[in-house]
């Protein structure tokens, strides 16, 4: 799961992500905290600024920076924005396209209604919203017993009702 601050638009540059590792060598990921963000306009200034939230390798097929690193070496190199739009050949062929992506960076519309679109593609009953999917995420982490104030610093909720409810 992505942490909550790390809030993506469609305007998202291809910078907004740096790969690190600790002194042990575990490699995770970073949101660069140079970067503008929708509820912290400060940057690197902002109080909030050293409270790094990381994204660490699992290990795995669906490691969270195994999965990152794939999307971005499918971007065009010519882009500057992390979403684009895709290319119609991957869809069909996408084990002999590369990159999967067009120098083109989405629309805010169709970044902002993406997951109602896939809801009603996939003949869903409900339309699922990227909030929808935020919400479960909590709710996976609590039930799998992780401490609230831990689901908190991930979330950015301030109040522990806010995850219970």
């Amino acid at each position: 799961m992505l942490p909550e601050v790390w809030s993506f638009t469609n305007n998202s540059e291809t910078t907004a992500l740096i790969s690190r590792k600790t002194p042990s060598g575990e490699e995770y990921v970073v949101l660069n905290q140079e970067m503008k963000e929708k509820n912290h306009q400060g940057g690197v200034r902002h109080k909030s600024s050293v409270n790094e939230k990381r994204v660490y390798a699992t290990g795995g097929p669906l490691c969270p920076i195994k999965v990152l690193k794939l999307f971005i070496s499918k971007q065009n190199p010519n882009a500057t924005m992390m979403f684009n739009k895709y290319d119609e050949k991957a869809l069909t062929n996408p084990d002999t396209t590369n990159p999967w992506y067009v120098d083109k960076a989405l629309a805010k519309r169709t970044f902002e209604t993406f997951m109602r679109d896939i809801s009603a593609a996939a003949g869903l009953s409900q339309r699922f919203t990227a909030h929808c999917l935020r919400a479960t995420a909590i709710t996976a982490m609590s039930d799998a017993g992780i401490e609230v104030r831990h689901i908190m610093f991930w979330s950015g909720h301030k109040h522990e009702g806010s995850i219970r409810s």
